[in-house]
């Protein structure tokens, strides 16, 4: 079912994006400001290099494991950074998980958000301009193109290129 598969492929892509939206919002939480552009790039390289040693996990597990067992070694992985979310505090007076002990840490609840109004002022105001419309515009691109090279790839190298399905995902 098409519909099925996309609503799918759908919430996966937006829980990520506020994944990422999250663990921004952490980093400028944590960091002091000179550190930013560094912990930025570390994350944009972790996420290229992540992305690239899973496609190549998963392409090697499919042919020699299968579907149901890659799909499984994908799930283990993904509870690595959820272990660190649950273990690993921002600070040490907070609580570690909602049930257990703690309070909100003093620097924290001093820059609290009261007015939301303003927030989304600056928001709409700043998604307004022109630059950032040609920045979006930009990404609709790219992102139209990888998807449909993650379509069309593997349909070029089994149909047109002759490879199994095997020798495609060793690729």
């Amino acid at each position: 079912d098409i519909a099925l598969l996309a609503l799918f492929a759908f919430s996966i892509v937006a829980a990520t994006t506020l994944y990422d939206v999250a663990v921004n919002g952490l980093a400028v939480d944590l960091l002091s400001d000179g550190e930013w552009g560094q912990a930025n790039s570390l994350m944009l390289g972790g996420l290229i290099f992540g992305s690239a040693a899973t496609t190549a996990f998963a392409g090697w597990a499919l042919g020699a494991i299968g579907l149901p067992a890659t799909m499984f070694c994908l799930a283990l992985l993904i509870c690595v950074p959820m272990l660190c979310v649950i273990f690993v505090r921002e600070r040490s007076v907070e609580r570690q998980l909602p049930w257990t002990q703690g309070h909100v840490a003093s620097d924290t609840h001093a820059v609290q958000l009261t007015a939301w109004r303003p927030l989304v002022q600056q928001v709409i105001a700043g998604l307004a301009q022109l630059k950032v419309g040609l920045c979006a515009l930009a990404m609709c691109c790219q992102g139209f193109m990888e998807g449909l090279l993650l379509v069309a790839f593997p349909l070029i190298g089994t149909q047109i290129a002759g490879w199994s399905t095997a020798q495609f995902g060793s690729v």
